[in-house]
C-alpha cells in the first residue's frame, strides 16, 4: 500500500516513520525473513506499536469515519518485548547488501517522487478515553484562538458523473498565540498528508511537522509541529490535494438527482454547509468565529454550469469539454455562508437588475421556472424595503438564488448565492393556493434578511443561533407587512408565531433561546427548531413594543455599522438598544437586565391579577410565577436558571374598553401591586393587550365572567388579537390547572359571530387538543356538533372570497377544513361531489379548496381512487401540486393502505425526503389511521433511525401522531421505544420531548375529561345544538 492513499492516514491507524512496517520496502524484508525461519514470525523492536482493532484485521478501512462513529472505534496500543532471532553469518551479510540495495533503491525513487520532503506520520488520537482534557488544545469542543484565517484560496473539482469530488486550499492564517498545533476541521475527506504543508508566510520557509492526526471526536485534522509559530506572523496551510463524494446526504456537498420533463434523469450539485458541514467540502477552521476573505475556483465538465457566492472573474477551457472558472474575493465571511452549486443545462433563470447593477438571479429546472415570478418579485421588494431600513445595501454585487429538487432545510443563505427546496419557492397564479403564496413570500423574504443578520454580523457561536435566524424571522414578517399591508400580518404573526413559540415552550424539556457555549458537533442542528426561530422573532417584537419601533430601528442600524464583516453576541445588541433609548428617554433601559431574563433561561410567566377592594380607585396585586405543562409526578428545580424562573416583564393593559388607553408597569422578577385608574369596566380589565408582550394572563374569576359576558355582547370591543390572546390563555391556563374547565370553554360561545382569522384560528388550536383527547370517548359526537353549532352561525360557503387579504382566505380555508372534518354532511358532500368529477373530467379545484377536496374525497373513496392520486402524484409537474396530491393521501381510512404507505415513506427515491415526515405526521394524527402509525413506527423503528438520522426536526415531527395517546398502554409503548434507542442520541432526546407531552395528556383526559362533557351538557351548548 502506497503512503499518499487515503487507507495510510486513518484515524485508527498509527504510524511511527522511523518503523514503519506498512511500507512495502519492509513488508518484503519482513517476508523474506519469514521465508529463512517460518517458525518465527517477524520481530518489531520493543516501541514499535501493533494495533488491534476490536479483533478484526489489521489493515485499516480506507475512508476516514464520520461523526457517528467518532469515539466509538475501539483502538488499542500494546507494546511487545523484543525476541530476537538467529541466522548464519553467511545469510546475515547476503541480507544487508540486500537491504542497502533497497535502501539505495526507494531512496532514489523518494527523491524523484517527492524530493527534499521531511519525515512525516499520520496518526490517530486515543479516543477511548472518557474524559476529555481541556489543557490539549484539539480535546477541546470548540477550536482554539491561536490561529485566525485571513483568507482561503480554494479550488474545487467536481464531478457528477462520478459523484466524486477533489480540491486544494491554501489558508493563510495569523498566529494570535504562540502554539505547534494547527488545529482545523476535516470531515469525511481523503487528505494525502504529503501535501499537506506550513509555510511562513513573510519567509516562504516551510515549518518543520512533527505528526499529522486526526481526531475524530471534534471532526479536527491536527498538525503538530517541532516548534511553536511565531506571534502576529502570517502563515500559509496547505492541502495540496483532497477528495470527497458527492452523495445525496444533504450536508456537505451533495448531489441531487430528478426526472427532467422528457423522462432523462439529471444532476444537480449544491452545498449545505450550515451548521459544521463545510468541513465536508474542504479542510477549513468550520466554526462562525472565524472569519475569512475567499477566492474560489470551480472546475467541472460541460454542459454544466457553476456558480459561487461571488461573480466570475474570468473562465479557462480545458480539454475533454471541461470549464475552469475563477470567482471574485468575498468579503469576510464564515464558511457556513460559502455557497457552491452545479446546475445543469435544464436549468434557467429570471432576473432583475438593480440600480447600480446589483442583479437578482432565481434559478430552476425548466418546467417550473415561469413559477419563480413571485419569488423574484419578493425578494426585489424585499432587498429594496431592507436597505432602506438597515440604511445600508448588500456588500454582495448580486443575488443567486437556486431551487434545488433536496434540502436538509427550507433554504440556505449562502452570501450572494441562496438555494431553496424547489416546492416552497414556486408559485403559480392559476393552480398554487392563497398558502402557498403566503409561504413562498416569507421564506424568500426571510433568506434575503440574513444578509445582513448572518452575513454581515455572525453570531460568534452556535449558541446564539436565535441572534441570525430569530432576527431574520422577526424581519420577514416585517417584509411582509411592509410590501403587501392588506395582508393583516398583525393577526398572522399573533397565532402562528407568538402563540405558536407560547406553546412550544411551556414544556420542561423546552430551551433557553442562548444555549450554553460549550456544545458538542451532534447537539448543533437540534438548535434548528421552531422554537428558536419563533421564540426569537417574539421576543424581538416585545422588545421593540418596549422601546418603540423608531429607537429599535436606530440601535438595528448602530449595531450593523459597528459590527459588520464581523462576530458579535447577544450582549453587543443590547448595549446598543441601551445606548439609543438613553439618548431618546433621558433615563436608559437597563436592556440586557430585561432581556437576559427572556434569553438564559426557558420558558415565560404567567401574570395572574387579584383585585384588592372596590372597583372604584381599587388596587390590584400582579404576581408572576413560571407558565409549565408538567405531568404530577415530574419535579422541578427552580434553581436551575440563574433567575430562579422570574422575568423583567413590561405589563400592559386596558382598563377602559371604551377608550381603549394602553397602560404600563414593570414588574421585576417579584410581585408588584398597582392602582388601577377608574374606567368603564367596573374594575375589570385586559392585560397584554395586543398580545405585546411573551407572556400568559390570568383572572380572578369575576374578571373572567366580565370578560365572556363582553365577548357575547361586543367582542369587537376588543381588538382580534386581544380576542385571539384570551382564548388561547383560556385553554392553556385550563391545561396547566390554573383556570376551571367551565370558564375556559365559556369563552369560546362568541365564536359564532366571530369573522377574524386570530381568534378562530386561536380556537381552532384548543379544540384540536380537545379533539385528541375526547376522539375515544362518547362524549366526542356532542363536541363534533357544537363545532358546527358555532360554523353555522358563519357563512362557510364553498365560494372563496374575492379579497387579497390573506388573513380572510386563510380563514375560509381553515372554516371549511373544520367543517368537513368534523362531518358536516353538506360539506363532505361536495367535497367528494367536487373530487369526483375531478377524477372524471379533471374539473379544475379552487386552489385554496384542494386540500379539503382531495382528503375528503380519498377518506371517502376508494383503493382504486387512492391509486389514481397516487399516479398524478408521480406525473405532477408542479411541486404544488405533488405535495397537495402526497400530503393528501394519508386521509385514507384504509388500514393497510396506510401502512404501505408509510413503507414507501422509507425509501427516500420513492416519496422524497421533503415530504416522507409529513407522511408519518398526518397517518399519526388522522384518527382513523392512528393506531396504525403507532404499531408502524413500533415494528419499524430501526429503519425510521436510518431514514431520519440525526435530524431531530425531522423525526419530532414523524411522531407529531403520538399527540392522540390518552392511556397509559400508549406511554409504556413509547418508553419502550425509548429503551430500545439509548444508542442513538438524537432520537433518544426527541422520545423524550414526546415522552413528557404524552404523559401530560393522559393525566390531563384522566382528569378533565368529565369536566368538558359537563360543559357540553349545559344549557349554552345544548340550545345551541
Amino acid at each position: 500500500m502506497s503512503r499518499g492513499r487515503a487507507a495510510d492516514y486513518h484515524p485508527d491507524y498509527r504510524r511511527d516513520y522511523n518503523h514503519d512496517y506498512d511500507n512495502p520496502v519492509m513488508a518484503s524484508f519482513s517476508e523474506f525473513t519469514e521465508d529463512i525461519y517460518p517458525s518465527r514470525p517477524p520481530q518489531k523492536p520493543a516501541h514499535a506499536m501493533v494495533i488491534q482493532d476490536d479483533g478484526a484485521s489489521t489493515r485499516p478501512p480506507s475512508t476516514t469515519p464520520s461523526l457517528r462513529s467518532a469515539g466509538l472505534h475501539s483502538t488499542n496500543v500494546k507494546f511487545e518485548e523484543p525476541r530476537g532471532f538467529f541466522i548464519s553469518y553467511c545469510r546475515l551479510i547476503w541480507l544487508v547488501v540486500v537491504l542497502v540495495l533497497l535502501t539505495v533503491i526507494v531512496g532514489l525513487l523518494a527523491g524523484l517522487i517527492r524530493p527534499n520532503e521531511e519525515p512525516v506520520m499520520v496518526v490517530s488520537a486515543e479516543e477511548t478515553q472518557t474524559t476529555l482534557d481541556p489543557s490539549v488544545v484539539y480535546h477541546r469542543p470548540q477550536l482554539p484562538r491561536t490561529l485566525i484565517p485571513q483568507r482561503y484560496d480554494l479550488n474545487l473539482r467536481l464531478d457528477p458523473e462520478s459523484r466524486e469530488f477533489t480540491g486544494s486550499v491554501a489558508i493563510t492564517v495569523k498566529c494570535e498565540e504562540a502554539t505547534n498545533y494547527v488545529v482545523l476541521h476535516a470531515l469525511e475527506l481523503s487528505i494525502d498528508p504529503y501535501t499537506v504543508t506550513v509555510r511562513n508566510k513573510q519567509t516562504n520557509n516551510r515549518v518543520r511537522m512533527k505528526t499529522q492526526f486526526w481526531f475524530a471526536r471534534h471532526q479536527y485534522y491536527v498538525i503538530e509541529m517541532d516548534a511553536d509559530m511565531t506571534l502576529d506572523e502570517e502563515y500559509v496551510i496547505s492541502f495540496s490535494e483532497f477528495k470527497g463524494e458527492l452523495r445525496n446526504d444533504l450536508m456537505g456537498l451533495y448531489q441531487s438527482d430528478y426526472i427532467d420533463a422528457s423522462g432523462e434523469s439529471r444532476s444537480v450539485v449544491s452545498s449545505q454547509f450550515s451548521p459544521s458541514f463545510a468541513r465536508k467540502a474542504y479542510p477549513c477552521f468550520d466554526e462562525p468565529g472565524f472569519k475569512a476573505v475567499f477566492q474560489a475556483s470551480i472546475t467541472f465538465p460541460d454542459p454544466y454550469r457553476a456558480l459561487f457566492c461571488t461573480p466570475m472573474q474570468s473562465a479557462e477551457d480545458l480539454p475533454d469539454s471541461w470549464k475552469k472558472e475563477v470567482y471574485e474575493e468575498t468579503p469576510p465571511m464564515a464558511t457556513y455562508l460559502t455557497t457552491f452549486v452545479l446546475v445543469n443545462d435544464d436549468y434557467q433563470y429570471k432576473e432583475r437588475v438593480k440600480a447600480g447593477g446589483y442583479t437578482i438571479r432565481f434559478w430552476a429546472r425548466s418546467a417550473i421556472i415561469d413559477d419563480l415570478d413571485w419569488a423574484l418579485d419578493v425578494a426585489d421588494r424585499s432587498f429594496e424595503f431592507l436597505e432602506q431600513y438597515f440604511g445600508r445595501a448588500d456588500a454582495m454585487k448580486k443575488s443567486d438564488n437556486v431551487a434545488v429538487p433536496t434540502h436538509l432545510f427550507s433554504a440556505m443563505e449562502g452570501w450572494g448565492l441562496a438555494t431553496y427546496l424547489e416546492r416552497l419557492v414556486v408559485y403559480n397564479d392559476v393552480t398554487s393556493s392563497t398558502r402557498k403564496k403566503y409561504e413562498t413570500a416569507t421564506v424568500v423574504a426571510h433568506e434575503c434578511s440574513h444578509v445582513w443578520f448572518g452575513n454581515l454580523v455572525t453570531m460568534t457561536w452556535w449558541n446564539d443561533l436565535w441572534l441570525k435566524e430569530g432576527f431574520a424571522s422577526f424581519f420577514m414578517f416585517e417584509v411582509i407587512a411592509n410590501i403587501e399591508p392588506s395582508w393583516n400580518m398583525d393577526e398572522i404573526v399573533s397565532v402562528e408565531v407568538v402563540q405558536e413559540a407560547l406553546e412550544l415552550d411551556s414544556f420542561t424539556t423546552s430551551h433557553p433561546l442562548t444555549y450554553p457555549d460549550n456544545q458538542e458537533l451532534t447537539d448543533l442542528l437540534a438548535n434548528f427548531d421552531r422554537l428558536t426561530y419563533w421564540k426569537g422573532a417574539s421576543v424581538l417584537r416585545m422588545l421593540e413594543n418596549i422601546v418603540g419601533a423608531d429607537d429599535f430601528k436606530r440601535a438595528i442600524q448602530n449595531f450593523l455599522r459597528r459590527y459588520e464583516y464581523s462576530n458579535a453576541d447577544m450582549d453587543d445588541i443590547w448595549e446598543e438598544v441601551r445606548k439609543v433609548t438613553a439618548e431618546t428617554l433621558g433615563n436608559e433601559i437597563d436592556v440586557k437586565k430585561v432581556m437576559d431574563t427572556w434569553t438564559l433561561q426557558k420558558g415565560y410567566p404567567v401574570i395572574t391579577a387579584t383585585k384588592n377592594g372596590a372597583y372604584s380607585g381599587q388596587s390590584t396585586k400582579l404576581e408572576q410565577r413560571y407558565f409549565v405543562l408538567k405531568s404530577p409526578e415530574e419535579r422541578f428545580d427552580y434553581q436551575e436558571s440563574p433567575f430562579r424562573y422570574k422575568w423583567n416583564v413590561l405589563f400592559t393593559y386596558v382598563a377602559s374598553t371604551a377608550t381603549l388607553t394602553t397602560r404600563s408597569e414593570w414588574i421585576d422578577q417579584s410581585s408588584r401591586t398597582v392602582d388601577v385608574p377608574d374606567g368603564s369596566n367596573y374594575g375589570n380589565w385586559i392585560g397584554n393587550f395586543d398580545l405585546a408582550g411573551f407572556y400568559r394572563v390570568n383572572y380572578e374569576q369575576t374578571n373572567w365572567e366580565w370578560i365572556i359576558q363582553q365577548l357575547r355582547n361586543d367582542h369587537n370591543s376588543f381588538s382580534p388579537v386581544t380576542r385571539a390572546a384570551i382564548i388561547d390563555d383560556a385553554f392553556s391556563l385550563q391545561r396547566a390547572g390554573l383556570l376551571d374547565t367551565m370558564t375556559a370553554l365559556q369563552v369560546t360561545l362568541y365564536l359564532g359571530r366571530e369573522n377574524h382569522y386570530a381568534p378562530w384560528h386561536a380556537a381552532n388550536r384548543g379544540f384540536t387538543y380537545l379533539r385528541n383527547r375526547l376522539h375515544m370517548t362518547s362524549y366526542f359526537g356532542t363536541f363534533q356538533r357544537y363545532i358546527l353549532a358555532l360554523l353555522n352561525d358563519y357563512d362557510v360557503t364553498w365560494f372563496m372570497p374575492a379579497s387579497d387579504t390573506v388573513s380572510e382566505r386563510f380563514l375560509q380555508e381553515m372554516l371549511l377544513k373544520l367543517s368537513c372534518a368534523n362531518g358536516a354532511a353538506g360539506c363532505v358532500n361536495e367535497a367528494v361531489s367536487r373530487f369526483d368529477e375531478y377524477l372524471e373530467s379533471d374539473r379544475r379545484i379552487e386552489p385554496d379548496q384542494k386540500s379539503v377536496v382531495y382528503s375528503e374525497g380519498i377518506a371517502h373513496g376508494t383503493v382504486d381512487d387512492w391509486d389514481v392520486m397516487w399516479s398524478r402524484a408521480q406525473n405532477a409537474q408542479s411541486p404544488d401540486e405533488e405535495t397537495i396530491i402526497m400530503t393528501s393521501l394519508t386521509a385514507s381510512r384504509v388500514p393497510w393502505v396506510l401502512d404501505r404507505y408509510m413503507q414507501w415513506s422509507l425509501n427516500v427515491s420513492i416519496v422524497p425526503q421533503s415530504l416522507n415526515w409529513a407522511v408519518f405526521q398526518n397517518i399519526g394524527t388522522n384518527i382513523y389511521g392512528h393506531f396504525v402509525a403507532m404499531d408502524f413506527i413500533d415494528d419499524n423503528w430501526d429503519a425510521m433511525l436510518s431514514t431520519f438520522g440525526d435530524n431531530t426536526a425531522l423525526m419530532g415531527y414523524a411522531l407529531t401522531g403520538t399527540s392522540l395517546i390518552n392511556s397509559d398502554a400508549g406511554l409504556q409503548q413509547l418508553q419502550s421505544l425509548k429503551a430500545r434507542t439509548s444508542d442513538d442520541l438524537a432520537a433518544y432526546s426527541v422520545l423524550d420531548d414526546v415522552i413528557e407531552k404524552v404523559a401530560i395528556n393522559v393525566e390531563w383526559a384522566k382528569s378533565y375529561v368529565d369536566d368538558v362533557a359537563r360543559f357540553l351538557e349545559s344549557d349554552d351548548v345544548q340550545d345551541m345544538i
